[in-house]
This record gives structure tokens, C-alpha cells and sequence, in this order.
């Protein structure tokens, strides 16, 4: 905090004298407010499962677009996710050593499940998946070693997201050729407080409408119980991978999310 200087005028020319007892006091500026502001948390994107197979490697990029004092700010977050099983199709997952996205181990969660995530202030805050989709599996339970490149450009979604939505009317989307693009179905996500609602389209599924009825069991939102609606267009490609060919499928995944009010 800056003072000013306390200073000893010269006043003899004057004639008059000054006190050492007569000191000048500091002047301290009193600091503005800077308000406070905290970057929301959107919900996790649902990843999609493909059946009859060994396992699922999603690599994912979500957008969170939200208003901060009268600007749109985005926030970018990347994601890896796999899973593997015991066997084709079966529910149960095992461990199948390390699992690397672009040469960045991802985490082993308890039930043998794989995750990272990447954004701003994290470490990583990025797992560059923009410039390249790289795998790298060291096998275990029955699962082989095995590298794969997921070659093909991102799903992408450039359609408007309203602002506001009011249940009782419904809201529409419009999936087609130019709205969506490198995909090959999209699902439209609803997150209101502790409510949800969660749709599968097409990609070229064109004007879509989610009714009141479908939108009527979310929770209107709130400042303190905030709402997202997330379009995520995916795709997926399937490879025999290591030397005993199990199947595995190869997930890009794109989640455009948007803050929202929720009448």
C-alpha cells in the first residue's frame, strides 16, 4: 500500500514556525472492491459405449461457455478415458497396465477404470489432442500391448445453444451437414441442479425438437443451483489391436457446453 511522504516545508521566508509536535499525517487511499468471481464447473460429458468389444479408449475436448459480468468466457478442458473387460462385451473391468493419451499417463481409478483431465491452472493443462490422438496400452489381464493413432479431424458442433430455456416449450436443434460436422451421432445433455436429461441423435438427424414433456422433469435453475446444456458430437472406429487381435473401439469426443437459465 502506497503512503505519501511526510514532508517539512520550508516556511522561515514566512515567518512562521512549525512544531515538530504539528506532524502531517499520512493520506492512504482507500483500495477499490475488486469483485469476486470463481469459473463454474460444468458437469462431465457422458462418454459413449460401444458393445462387443474388449474395451474403449475416448480422447475428449469440452468447451464451457458462460457469462462473467457481461462477457462470454470460454474455458477449454481436455480428457482421456478408457476402459477394459474381462471379456467381449462383459461388464467388468480389469486392469491393463499403464495407458498413455499423447505420452500423458492417465490416472487408474479404483474399479481398474482409466481418466485425466486437462485445463487451466492443472497440471497438465492440456494433453495437445488438437494436433494428434495417440495411444499407448502396456497390457495386463488379458489385455495385449499395443499403440494405435486415431487418425480423422474432431467432431464439431457450430449451432446456436439458447441462452434461456423455458420447459414448457421445449427446445430445438438443428443437426445437419453444416451444423455438425465429423461425427457420427450427437447427445444433447441437460444438467439442472441434481437433475438431468440426457438425448442421442444422429448426426444428420436436422431439426430436432426435445419436448416440454422430456425437459418438464429438470429442476429450474438458479445462482445457487446453476444449469448447462451440452451438445457433444462423437464418432468412434473399430481396430483388432496386439498380437491376439482383441477388438477396441476408438472414441473422439466434442462437448460444446453452455451455461443456461432454466424456466
Amino acid at each position: 500500500m502506497k503512503h505519501l511522504n511526510k514532508f517539512l516545508l520550508p516556511v522561515a521566508a514566512l515567518g512562521i514556525s512549525l512544531m515538530a509536535s504539528c506532524d502531517i499525517k499520512d493520506v492512504v487511499p482507500e483500495e477499490p472492491e475488486v469483485p469476486q468471481t470463481t469459473t463454474p464447473t460444468a458437469p462431465t460429458p457422458p462418454s459413449p459405449t460401444v458393445s462387443g468389444t474388449w474395451g474403449g479408449l475416448v480422447a475428449l475436448k469440452m468447451t464451457l461457455t458462460y457469462s462473467q459480468m457481461g462477457y462470454n468466457v470460454d474455458v477449454n478442458t481436455e480428457m482421456g478415458v478408457g476402459s477394459f473387460y474381462t471379456a467381449m462385451g462383459s461388464g467388468t473391468m480389469v486392469d491393463a497396465g499403464v495407458v498413455k493419451l499423447n505420452n500423458i499417463a492417465l490416472d487408474k481409478n479404483a474399479n481398474h477404470s482409466y481418466s485425466k483431465v486437462a485445463s487451466i491452472g492443472m497440471t497438465p493443462d492440456d494433453m495437445d489432442i488438437d494436433n494428434g490422438v495417440n495411444w499407448s496400452v502396456a497390457g495386463g489381464s488379458g489385455i495385449p500391448s499395443f499403440t494405435y493413432t486415431h487418425t480423422g479431424g474432431f467432431p464439431s458442433f457450430s449451432g446456436t445453444i439458447p441462452e434461456t430455456i423455458t420447459r414448457a416449450n421445449g427446445m430445438t436443434l438443428t443437426l445437419n451437414g453444416t451444423t455438425v460436422s465429423n461425427a457420427d451421432s450427437v447427445y444433447v445433455f441437460f444438467v439442472s441442479g441434481s437433475t438431468s436429461l440426457l438425448k442421442s441423435y444422429a448426426a444428420n438427424a436436422g431439426p430436432i425438437t426435445i419436448s416440454g414433456s422430456d425437459l418438464n422433469g429438470l429442476a429450474a435453475s438458479s445462482t445457487t443451483s446453476p444449469a448447462y446444456v451440452e451438445v457433444i458430437p462423437w464418432k468412434y472406429t473399430l481396430q483388432e489391436v496386439g498380437t491376439t487381435a482383441k477388438l477396441v473401439a476408438f472414441i473422439k469426443e466434442n462437448a460444446i457446453v453452455k451455461s443456461v437459465t432454466i424456466n
